[in-house]
């Protein structure tokens, strides 16, 4: 994974989740989101329109 400068709470998530679980940081983009959700059959939360 890369470090983003700057960001703390970043790194001690990945610190406290260390070994238990797998994440990535990276832009969002909610619609490309809403649509592979359609294309596997299952819906988007409403809210996920208001990030």
């Amino acid at each position: 994974m890369n470090d983003i400068p700057g960001r703390p709470a970043i790194q001690e998530l990945r610190d406290a989740l260390s070994g238990a679980a797998s994440f990535g940081v990276h832009p969002l983009d909610i619609e490309d989101a809403c649509r592979h959700h359609t294309e596997d059959g299952t819906t988007s939360p409403p809210s996920s329109g208001t990030f």
